[in-house]
């Protein structure tokens, strides 16, 4: 059982998967390797869910990522920092 806190989950429910949240998005023409937006710009550039997910430690999102066409060797924002 995941037991990580969800802001905004149910009560006493887990946060979604990232199979359950990716999947289904890249399924339907998501691109994983899109980058945020100039209206959600962070302190080094943009940054991909597999920035993130490097970021925060979510081997699973990392890995799923990346077996939907996540590149491993792309670089955020002028800093040039790497999923990995």
């Amino acid at each position: 059982m995941d037991t990580r806190a969800c802001n905004g989950c149910p009560s006493g429910s887990s946060p979604p998967r990232a199979q359950d949240f990716f999947r289904p998005l890249v399924e339907r023409g998501a691109d994983p390797n899109l980058r945020e937006t100039a209206m959600y710009p962070d302190f080094d550039g943009s940054r991909s869910a597999m920035h993130y997910a490097a970021h925060f430690g979510d081997v699973e999102a990392f890995k799923l990522l990346r077996e939907l066409g996540g590149e491993l060797e792309a670089s955020a924002g002028p800093a040039g920092a790497r999923s990995l």
